[in-house]
């Protein structure tokens, strides 16, 4: 790999961007500490791993896989229909809903579609 900016930290930094366009967002956190106090309605998104195309046995296309999720009290947010929608350079699938401490979650999988090359 070049000595230029590591293609899973553009791929991060991309997604930040986009998740800080969405109307009503308060925050977008990346892996924020245990001990960092969170303002609602957030995002907070984890880098999860990377999916892998191959050929011929063989891997040669990699993309980022990012756990996404939105936090919110108000349980019609529109936030989470503004993640689903999501389509330019992801692909985005919900994996589930839950109430915790009056907060509502949505959790979303997050995969570029932008590939990394092996």
């Amino acid at each position: 790999m070049s000595q230029t900016q590591n293609p899973i930290q553009t791929h991060r930094e991309i997604l930040q961007r986009k998740f800080e366009s969405i109307e009503g967002v308060r925050k977008v956190y990346f892996q924020p500490p245990s001990v960092e106090k969170i303002k609602y309605p957030c995002i907070i998104y984890n880098f999860e791993g990377l999916n892998k195309i191959s050929a011929d046995n063989n891997p040669y296309l990699l993309s980022p896989r990012f756990t996404v999720t939105v936090i919110d009290y108000n349980v019609e947010s529109m936030i989470p229909m503004y993640v689903m929608g999501m389509n330019d350079g992801v692909t985005v699938s919900m994996d589930r809903f839950f109430t915790s401490d009056n907060l509502n979650h949505w959790v979303f999988s997050v995969v570029s579609t932008q590939f990394l090359e092996k």
